[in-house]
């Protein structure tokens, strides 16, 4: 899977990788590997998440291995008084967001083989949640294959993600879709 992403804060990045299992998932392989371009340079957006930086932060330490690892500060961040404030107030998102960005991006992790991230302006980032970094998606490609896909994978590019409607693949076989006949997407 390839695609686009910006300047995304690491939880919020994981949660858009999740997104794309979730979305995908009846169609990856058991040894899928995403290869994303992102610029990954750092930038928190202290206004919009004013409680990332710390939640990044204690995600380095404390025996923090995975992002469910996190959860013993949910009601620590869900409760602090100047995180609340500032999401009454000056728009920023709710303290308890970035938990809800973490657990759902714990699925990133869990399906996939790797995760690649191409044009990281500060790589450091990407590798601290767990990513590969690659400067471009050729050696990330030749690298993944080495690895995880051998020579010849099945590629789903996807470079409009992120910039228009979400793209929902569907197994030939309905049996083989995890949506209802009649639900959406896949039914009937």
């Amino acid at each position: 899977l390839r695609q686009r992403h910006g300047h995304q804060p690491h939880s919020t990045m994981m949660q858009a990788l999740s997104a794309q299992v979730i979305r995908h998932r009846r169609i990856m392989s058991d040894r899928c590997v995403f290869i994303v371009s992102s610029i990954c340079d750092g930038y928190f957006h202290d206004e919009r998440w004013p409680y990332l930086r710390e939640l990044y932060d204690l995600f380095q330490h404390d025996y923090m291995n995975i992002l469910p690892d996190m959860n013993r500060y949910g009601e620590y961040f869900a409760t602090k008084e100047e995180y609340i404030r500032k999401y009454r107030f000056a728009n920023a998102f709710h303290p308890f967001h970035g938990f809800s960005m973490m657990s759902c991006g714990h699925l990133a992790e869990e399906h996939t083989s790797a995760i690649y991230i191409v044009g990281a302006r500060e790589p450091g980032i990407a590798r601290s949640m767990g990513l590969k970094t690659r400067a471009t998606f050729e050696e990330a490609l030749a690298d993944a294959m080495r690895k995880y896909t051998g020579p010849n994978p099945n590629i789903l590019a996807l470079p409009r993600t992120f910039t228009t409607a979400a793209v929902h693949l569907c197994m030939k076989d309905p049996a083989l879709n995890s949506a209802p006949v009649g639900g959406c997407p896949c039914g009937g």
